[in-house]
């Protein structure tokens, strides 16, 4: 059995992701679903979504996400979405650099939690913001994210989840940002 790590970043670091690991971070850990799959799981259970297509998705199903993280791209290209502007006028906004996860994120999905819904708006890129939800999102919720032209990663927080997200954390470097 993998025990569970303690995972910590204090506020001048960031964690860095090692090329070694990107394809762990390529694999499914979760359910990949439809979109009608999706609607259906997050009409029953709270959810947390990493990613402006499956955020708006849920919108516009009428779908509050607890949290929801875009950053008005979709396949790394600029992409407005007027239900996101609207759903969520107040936001964090925080700057990540692709292939990180900053202290700024980090802090922030963390104090997200305490909500009874939030929104974080990146500049820059959202790309690894999952692990930080999964580390810190309650057992029982759901977070997901979109696999383009695959579907939707669903991923269940529970020990295991937890643990496989801490044990990825612990891989990736970290480094005093600068």
């Amino acid at each position: 059995m993998v025990r569970k790590q303690k995972v910590q970043l204090s506020p001048n670091e960031l964690f860095v992701l090692p090329g070694r690991l990107r394809s762990k971070l390529a694999r499914n850990y979760g359910l990949v679903v439809n979109e009608q799959r999706l609607i259906e799981l997050a009409k029953q259970n709270e959810v947390i979504s990493v990613g402006d297509m499956v955020t708006s998705t849920l919108l516009h199903k009428g779908i509050m996400p607890k949290l929801a993280i875009f950053d008005f791209k979709t396949k790394r290209a600029r992409r407005r979405s007027r239900l996101i502007e609207r759903t969520y006028p107040k936001r964090v906004k925080v700057r990540n650099k692709q292939g990180v996860i900053d202290y700024g994120l980090w802090n922030a999905v963390r104090e997200s939690m305490k909500l009874k819904h939030a929104a974080i708006q990146v500049v820059g890129e959202e790309d690894l913001a999952a692990l930080a939800c999964i580390h810190f999102a309650p057992n029982g919720c759901f977070v997901v994210y979109g696999l383009p032209g695959k579907g939707i990663e669903v991923i269940r927080i529970d020990k295991r989840a937890k643990v496989i997200a801490d044990s990825l954390l612990g891989q990736m470097r970290k480094e005093i940002d600068k």
